[in-house]
């Protein structure tokens, strides 16, 4: 077990490894080097570490064939992926051993047969395809219905046989819904509107150690959409505010070549415009490791208050000093000696509102 201490806080991690097969691990990695987890909302979460070959764990690290397991103050299972390295230097052995989520193992899955799902919320549409998948010879994964699993959002889909199951839920993201799958591969969804605001704000010097801003290149308010040509129409989805807009007409498009149906169309290039019009700016942002330990854990999914830095540039109108951000993901590394890092990527939601009452330690005035 790693313990990690940051100022008083105590922080537990524990890694473990065993056959997927399992439904526990079967040994404690016990010579790990550093450890970098990196947590991310809409394609799943990855995980490395170097481990020593000639370690009791090393007999149980089989590529494509061992699970890893994060026990402690943050709880996943991973499965070991087809790329890592072993290499042999001044009379060691050193393995390093890559993961993924269940969730990111959806990508290296196809649709075997032609589906289609009729007026289905979103989130058993996701199930489906785990289903479809999983139905496949050797194609079982373990991985269960929990709840919360419905979203709210209805939709009809179609989707040909060859296409990447992985690909098609991600795209799905745009719609405003979250999915994961826990440590016993027990899969959830709902929608992102519902997710909670973490209690204390992220404030530089505070909760935060350092924080950039980057904006613009993501932003537009028309949007064109296209699919499968011979069965589809391609859609324009306007903001009714350009014309008031003092930024002016941005544009963007997108594609999605192998929908079929032209409800699927409408309903993504709806999503792409409103995806499109809310991505105003994004923050790179270091976090103060015993504040993300204790009172700040934000994690992918999660809304926060963010408290702006003072500065003349860059916002349309009078600056802001508060604003709702979504956490889009979070890498956590730490190393043998228990040096713990903690960055994360919040992007601004201005159509969400500050809620007052979760901005205790912000000590300067607002005006």
């Amino acid at each position: 077990m790693a313990r990690l201490v940051a100022g008083d806080v105590n922080f537990n991690l524990t890694l473990a490894i065993g056959p997927s097969s399992g439904s526990a691990p079967v040994q404690e990695v016990t010579s790990f080097g550093s450890v970098t987890i990196t947590f991310d909302l809409e394609s799943g979460s990855n995980l490395q570490f170097v481990a020593r070959g000639n370690s009791p764990e090393a007999a149980y690290i089989d590529e494509l064939a061992t699970d890893v397991w994060l026990m402690g103050d943050i709880k996943a299972r991973f499965r070991t992926w087809a790329v890592w390295q072993e290499w042999f230097q001044n009379g060691q052995d050193n393995v390093n051993v890559m993961g993924v989520t269940y969730k990111k193992l959806l990508n290296r899955r196809l649709f075997n047969t032609p589906v289609t799902f009729t007026t289905t919320d979103l989130g058993l549409i996701i199930w489906g395809m785990w289903q479809h998948t999983q139905a496949l010879p050797g194609g079982n994964l373990g991985v269960t219905l929990g709840t919360p699993n419905l979203t709210g959002m209805v939709r009809t889909r179609a989707y040909k046989t060859g296409e990447n199951l992985g690909a098609q839920a991600d795209a799905e993201y745009e719609e405003g819904i979250w999915w994961s799958i826990d440590e016993n591969r027990v899969l959830t969804a709902g929608s992102l509107a519902t997710r909670a605001f973490v209690g204390a704000p992220l404030h530089l010097g505070a909760s935060v150690r350092e924080m950039q801003r980057a904006s613009g290149s993501d932003f537009a308010n028309a949007v064109y959409g296209d699919a499968d040509e011979s069965v589809t129409t391609g859609v324009w989805k306007v903001d009714p505010t350009v014309t008031t807009d003092p930024r002016g007409r941005w544009e963007l498009a997108s594609g999605w070549p192998t929908v079929t149906l032209q409800q699927t169309l409408d309903d993504r290039t709806a999503a792409f415009l409103k995806d499109s019009t809310l991505t105003v700016a994004h923050w790179n942002i270091d976090m103060e490791p015993a504040r993300w330990m204790s009172d700040t854990r934000i994690m992918p999914g999660d809304y926060a208050v963010l408290v702006v830095p003072r500065s003349l540039a860059a916002p349309i109108g009078a600056p802001t000093q508060l604003i709702t951000v979504r956490v889009t993901q979070v890498s956590v590394s730490f190393d043998a000696d228990g040096g713990l890092e903690v960055k994360a990527v919040v992007m601004e939601m201005p159509s969400v509102p500050v809620p007052t009452e979760l901005i205790d330690d912000y000590q300067e005035p607002i005006t």
